[in-house]
């Protein structure tokens, strides 16, 4: 594993060379086993900043396998951050493809669902509707009533109105409490 010294490195001017001396597979096996770029954090740092409702662990391993995958085509270490954040849209857009399946326990849409009256399964396909909306409804919704901040502040932070703020979040409060939404576990599928 590399020291804090080299992963500050991987991330800058040796990303391509780090990614061309190695298959896929390589790059997967290192990435997977002991984080030298930091997906980790940034996974849950990416999910926060752009108010997605997804589990921080399915998209670390997604983007792994994407960074995996693309990373013997990277050429360029102008902006090494910014190709990372471009594979875990990458890897979002890919998680979003994916069949409702019944979720782990313990996770984020049990964490979610379980205060507002949602089963695990039914919070996922919420989360699925919520997570294909537009950003600037998923920040209004995110702000407001996942971090509890106050009308004024939040709309001075995105440049919006409050009326048209507290408007776009009415509208995603709706999605949760739309009662076609709240799906039962039999509806779901199962992962063997």
């Amino acid at each position: 594993m590399e020291s804090g010294t080299d992963r500050t490195s991987i991330v800058g001017h040796r990303l391509p060379e780090w990614f061309r001396v190695r298959s896929p597979r390589e790059i997967l096996h290192r990435l997977a086993n002991g984080d030298p770029l930091l997906l980790r954090a940034r996974a849950g740092s990416f999910l926060e900043r752009h108010a997605y409702l997804l589990e921080g662990d399915a998209l670390f391993l997604r983007t792994i396998a994407v960074i995996a995958h693309a990373g013997p085509r990277c050429r360029t270490a102008a902006d090494a951050d910014a190709w990372i954040e471009a594979r875990m849209h990458e890897a979002v857009q890919e998680l979003l493809q994916e069949p409702v399946r019944y979720p782990s326990e313990g996770g984020v849409y049990e964490h979610i669902g379980r205060p507002l009256g949602l089963d695990p399964c039914a919070m996922r396909r919420v989360a699925a509707r919520f997570n294909r909306l537009a950003e600037a409804d998923r920040q209004a919704f995110f702000g407001l009533v996942i971090r509890g901040q106050r009308m004024e502040a939040l709309a001075a932070q995105l440049g919006e109105s409050a009326p048209e703020l507290g408007r776009r979040a009415r509208y995603v409060l709706d999605l949760f409490l739309d009662p076609a939404a709240t799906l039962t576990r039999p509806e779901c599928v199962r992962e063997l």
